[in-house]
């Protein structure tokens, strides 16, 4: 898996980790975002997996669901199954997002 298919699994896998824990509140998708202050589009494109948020709209959402953004990582990483090699997945990631800020 190369490291833009990998970043790929992992943003869809975050979104239904999202998409999870709103309906679990029973919240809408439109309630959510009113209540997170984001738009509703944006929310949606975050649980289908076509936007990439950055840390601080992680923070954000996370907050909005009651939780912390750790959990909402771990959720995906359970359920996305990512291939079925989560952590190799993850750790491209994360490599990935390391040499952006590496010299």
């Amino acid at each position: 898996m190369d490291l833009d298919a990998a970043a790929a699994a992992y943003l869809r896998a975050f979104g239904r980790a999202v998409r999870r824990r709103r309906e679990r509140l029973g919240l809408s998708q439109e309630r959510f975002a009113l209540q997170a202050g984001i738009d509703r589009t944006y929310q949606s494109g975050v649980e289908r997996g076509v936007r990439n948020p950055t840390v601080k709209m992680v923070a954000k959402i996370a907050a909005t669901l009651g939780t912390r953004p750790t959990r909402l990582f771990k959720g995906a990483e359970r359920a996305g199954k990512l291939g079925g090699d989560n952590r190799r997945c993850a750790d491209l990631v994360s490599l990935r997002l390391w040499r952006r800020r590496a010299p």
